[in-house]
């Protein structure tokens, strides 16, 4: 279970709900970028990505970051994902961070393009928390990161009640390091969650503020 805010300017134009692509031999849902590509998404072998922007020092942007989860959605294991990602030419390509989270092996890798290299780490298999910013990653893992662990003590923690509520979380106060980014000229723009179960997965999307919005658009796959 996978669940991701997306915060962007709000002069970008919306996304496109959640849809069934081809991936290689196998089938993926994600919700699409204007214009392509996506941040959060999921295929049939029930291997599931999202993709952070990295703060760190960047170069001339050639290539969206939002074409790499398309790539690697072919993959049915980690390891095939991290032998594709470093097959790929990423010159031009913003710095991200990407995490894979294969429910089949109980496993997630950390893959981080730095505008020069790709770093892989093994993450264990548990509830884990990753944050980006437009104002510092830094920042925003200062001010987020004890909000989830208050989260993580509750006794519903892991249930998709519990990720949707934590997406919608104000804490310690609303404004640009919340969860749900409240910004002068930025703030989220959608909540996107992705759910494997041993028959079916899915890919569940609400537009705008996740403490406002009502709307749920929701695609689903069978399992391979």
């Amino acid at each position: 279970m996978l669940g991701m805010n997306r915060d962007d300017r709000y002069s970008r134009p919306p996304a496109i709900a959640p849809a069934v692509y081809q991936g290689g031999s196998q089938q993926a849902l994600y919700p699409v970028e204007p214009g392509s590509g996506t941040w959060i998404g999921v295929n049939q072998a029930g291997l599931g990505f999202a993709i952070l922007n990295l703060s760190v020092s960047q170069g001339d942007k050639l290539h969206s970051r939002g074409a790499i989860i398309p790539r690697l959605a072919g993959g049915s294991g980690l390891e095939a994902v991290a032998a594709e990602l470093s097959g790929l030419n990423l010159a031009g390509t913003l710095p991200f961070r990407l995490i894979a989270v294969s429910t089949r092996e109980q496993g997630i890798r950390e893959c981080i393009w730095n505008g020069e290299g790709v770093e892989f780490s093994i993450r264990p298999w548990k509830l884990s928390h990753w944050f980006s910013s437009g104002r510092g990653d830094a920042l925003a893992e200062r001010w987020r990161r004890p909000v989830c662990q208050s989260a993580d003590a509750a006794p519903e923690a892991g249930s998709i009640e519990w990720l949707r509520k934590l997406h919608q979380s104000h804490a310690p106060e609303r404004g640009a390091f919340s969860i749900c980014v409240h910004d002068d000229k930025a703030g989220t723009l959608s909540y996107t969650e992705v759910q494997c179960g041993p028959e079916r997965v899915s890919v569940g999307y609400w537009p705008g503020y996740p403490c406002g919005s009502s709307g749920m658009a929701m695609a689903e796959l069978p399992r391979l």
